[in-house]
């Protein structure tokens, strides 16, 4: 038992991945409980022991045996407790015994995927008020008939220009993901440019897109909005591999959530999966509907589902040793030059749009919550691909906190919103864009 919470708080680091390297508090306390529990056990056996000795053979046996059954149960609760407070959450909860479906909201095409507005409409599911995937279907109560987040119709434009023109192109951080109607970062430069004139922004934001759809849905909408300057995110962290797989590259399940529809096979070519082979491998465990006697005991458990998590990464790094389509996979380094070059050719695709429409082009550039602290490899491909085309960007690591993102999540809360929101009209007024 006090091994076992030693282990735990030693495999914090990779059981909490926004966690800081090195030992904690809290680790420090859980490893000196686990060091007092070798210690208390030891002393139990001996005294055990001395007890036993003086005992007959067959009570010897029986003791023992309600002694290691007595430890095991110690062991599993005190395992459970600790993987609980360490933030794991069991796998095959309320939500999670069941088989996912996908959700009748979520539509694709030739333009990629996004919302189905007839789908939407009805009661919301039940969450819990303080869920967040809450406000995710609270705003998807704002659509319009193309099935975008906004209350404008996205129809021509024609007769005299009255507003100054936005078309914004992005994903979950453009769709305004965990915040509040009205607190997105594009509602609130929606409200701030407004102080100075008149401003109409389309937003064609769609959680779990990447530069692949946002250059096709420029390409469609510019000639039908003539707009005078396109917002367009990207965010590193997601968008390199995401720009190597097909248009439609998400599921997206009834309970909210996003799992990527392909995965890059050997031949550096997407393959597609079936709905339980993408949601075991974005969350590392096959649906409870899949799931054998083992999984399904564990799972519904905290430290089961954190044992399972640990065995199933260790299979994906050792798979490889067995596995000769494993072998094949392109290697990290092949994958990043390629997800480069393909990034790199559509960010150029969309500044020749701009130049070619006499449209102003800007990037957002997004760091993850740890590039804040250091730019990680992705990031920094990122930067150096907008650098080299020249696009016009603004970088946000010198604006946002850890803070401003929620815990254990790679998304802002409504106070980051509002930084980025400030950030991005502040730049449209220095680099002297015509927003009155």
């Amino acid at each position: 038992m006090g091994a076992s919470a030693i282990a735990i708080a030693i495999a914090v680091d990779r059981l909490r991945t926004a966690s800081s390297p090195g030992f904690g508090s809290a680790q420090l306390a859980l490893a000196a409980a686990g060091i007092g529990l070798m210690a208390l056990g030891f002393f139990l056996e001996r005294l055990a022991s001395a007890w036993l000795r003086r005992q007959h053979a067959k009570a010897h046996t029986s003791a023992r045996l309600i002694i290691l059954a007595g430890s095991f149960v110690i062991t599993a609760v005190a395992a459970e407790v600790c993987a609980a407070l360490l933030g794991q959450a069991a796998f095959y909860g309320a939500e999670g015994s069941r088989c996912p479906s996908e959700a009748p909201w979520w539509t694709c095409d030739e333009l990629g995927c996004r919302f189905d507005r007839d789908g939407v409409l009805g009661p919301l599911p039940a969450t819990d008020a303080a869920d967040r995937s809450r406000i995710f279907f609270e705003r998807l109560q704002t659509l319009n008939s193309q099935g975008f987040h906004d209350e404008e119709e996205f129809e021509a434009r024609s007769g005299e220009r009255t507003a100054f023109r936005i078309l914004a192109l992005g994903d979950s951080f453009n769709f305004g993901f965990y915040a509040p109607y009205g607190e997105g970062w594009l509602e609130v430069l929606d409200s701030e440019l407004r102080e100075r004139g008149d401003v109409s922004i389309w937003n064609t934001a769609i959680p779990g897109v990447s530069t692949v759809q946002e250059a096709a849905l420029m390409q469609h909408f510019l000639p039908l909005q003539e707009p005078d300057l396109v917002i367009a995110s990207f965010y590193p962290a997601n968008d390199l591999d995401g720009n190597l797989m097909p248009i439609d590259g998400m599921y997206a399940l009834d309970s909210g959530g996003l799992v990527p529809r392909y995965r890059l096979g050997a031949a550096m070519t997407p393959v597609a999966l079936t709905l339980g082979e993408a949601v075991r491998r974005a969350t590392g465990i096959r649906p409870f509907c899949e799931a054998n006697l083992v999984e399904s005991a564990l799972g519904r458990t905290h430290f089961g589902s954190w044992l399972i998590a640990q065995w199933s990464r260790t299979y994906g790094e050792l798979e490889w040793l067995w596995s000769e389509e494993a072998r094949r996979r392109p290697g990290k380094e092949e994958k990043t030059l390629l997800a480069r070059s393909r990034t790199r050719e559509l960010l150029g695709k969309m500044r020749e749009l701009a130049e070619r429409s006499d449209v102003g082009l800007l990037l957002v550039l997004i760091p993850s919550p740890l590039d804040l602290q250091e730019p990680s490899e992705r990031y920094r491909v990122g930067l150096e691909v907008v650098t080299e085309l020249s696009i016009d960007f603004i970088e946000l690591r010198d604006e946002l906190e850890p803070t401003d993102y929620f815990p254990g999540d790679e998304h802002w809360t409504a106070a980051g919103h509002h930084k980025v929101a400030r950030r991005v009209a502040a730049h449209l007024v220095d680099t002297e864009h015509p927003t009155e």
